[in-house]
């Protein structure tokens, strides 16, 4: 099951691994290449959830910038 967000990135990278050894990948949109699944080259992945800044968006011209210390969603992928 995903979870339904975190407060901020701290509360997500913690929660990165911890998932993940159950199986569930909480994977990050954008992705962010240094968080890969290999690091952890045991699992066995059952579920994929995609997880993204929810909120806090900077406008920059045709940018869109999220602010990273804002709160994080997670929906089943």
């Amino acid at each position: 099951m995903c979870p339904t967000g975190f407060n901020n990135l701290f509360e997500y990278q913690q929660a990165f691994p911890q998932y993940l050894e159950r199986g569930i990948v909480l994977l990050p949109t954008p992705p962010i290449p240094q968080w890969s699944i290999n690091n952890f080259p045991h699992t066995s992945i059952v579920k994929t959830c995609s997880c993204y800044f929810s909120t806090n968006i900077i406008q920059l011209g045709p940018k869109s910038i999220p602010i990273i210390n804002g709160p994080i969603a997670c929906t089943p992928a």
